[in-house]
């Protein structure tokens, strides 16, 4: 549905006063305008609180069962994952292992990479800038008193797309 375009006709002023008089007009319809958004915000702000408080069990529920999975693939780590396979697939989601670098440094790295004119991988506020030194091999590393520690980290996903498909499938055989 297209917008009608609004007409608005101009106001006759006469005197700088009637321009004052209008000004005044202005502020107060944009002071309505901001307690209109002051309002508005008071309600959302009410019903995100609400939101939260009703989803609270529930995270609290997924995180369980995601510390659960977490658990049996630890336990079961070299029975179900190889050196090849690090993704389990399953009728509702998947789990397994990524590999993730991350840097480690010692206290003298930062004092280093100065020395050593590594400005790329200092951070302004002088820190060590870690993702920069991910790139850099282990003798770079080591020059600056640092290296890589390479480790599984575990994630998880599910289907929620089948599930809803299968949700919508029962709702209509339900009808």
């Amino acid at each position: 549905m297209a917008r009608e375009k609004i007409r608005r006709e101009i106001i006759p002023l006469q005197t700088i006063e009637d321009v004052d008089n209008l000004l005044l007009k202005i502020a107060r319809r944009q002071i309505e305008i901001e307690r209109i958004n002051a309002d508005a915000e008071e309600k959302i702000l009410a019903i995100k609180e609400e939101a939260k408080a009703r989803s609270e069990k529930i995270l609290e529920e997924i995180t369980q069962m995601a510390d659960s999975i977490f658990a049996y693939s630890e336990l079961n780590k070299i029975k179900i994952f190889t050196d090849d396979k690090k993704t389990i697939e399953l009728q509702w989601g998947m789990f397994g292992y990524r590999k993730s670098t991350k840097i480690s440094t010692s206290k003298v790295t930062l004092q280093l990479l100065k020395e050593l004119g590594f400005t790329e991988a200092i951070r302004i506020k002088e820190t060590v800038n870690k993702e920069e030194m991910r790139n850099w091999d282990d003798a770079k590393l080591a020059a600056v008193k640092a290296k890589k520690v390479i480790e599984d980290t575990f994630w998880y996903e599910v289907n929620k797309e089948k599930v809803l498909e299968i949700e919508m499938k029962k709702r209509v055989v339900n009808t």
